[in-house]
């Protein structure tokens, strides 16, 4: 199969996004269900994995412009423009229904805040655990629609 620069990139991109964040929330998942999540090594872990994603795509990228420098090298044109527009629209709209099902749920959990899994859920630590999945997720649906764009040529 014959990818383009842009198109490794993408799909590395997202296949490193897949595995630092996927670790991530199994960890917190992990964690939540030991007991009330402690802030620091929440963040802690959290910085944990935003460094090795920014490790990992600085890597991929250095691998790849050295593989191909000239591909590196070549601006964007109207096609990738066209793509990526595309993508970030299916990222945009997941992200905003993630938000909306977030708050609801939120809101749902102080109507119910009597019960433990409640209180265990209003946990500032927990509270921002599903805002970050639909960050993440949206963020790999616009790779992804990226990735599928550039194989279908469009």
């Amino acid at each position: 199969m014959n990818m383009s620069y842009r198109e490794k990139i993408v799909w590395c991109s997202l296949i490193a996004t897949l595995f630092v964040f996927g670790g991530y929330f199994m960890n917190i998942v992990r964690m939540a269900m030991a007991g009330p999540l402690d802030a620091s090594h929440v963040l802690g872990l959290f910085i944990g994995a935003v460094v090795v994603q920014t490790l990992l795509l600085i890597g991929i990228g250095i691998v790849f412009a050295i593989d191909s420098p000239q591909a590196a090298d070549q601006p964007s044109d109207e096609r990738d423009a066209a793509i990526n527009l595309r993508a970030y629209r299916w990222g945009y709209l997941v992200l905003l229904i993630g938000i909306v099902i977030s708050i609801t749920g939120i809101v749902g959990l102080h109507v119910l805040s009597a019960t433990p899994f409640a209180r265990t859920a209003l946990q500032p630590a927990m509270l921002v655990q599903p805002l970050l999945f639909w960050v993440v997720l949206a963020e790999g649906i616009r790779m992804l629609s990226q990735a599928i764009g550039y194989r279908r040529g469009a």
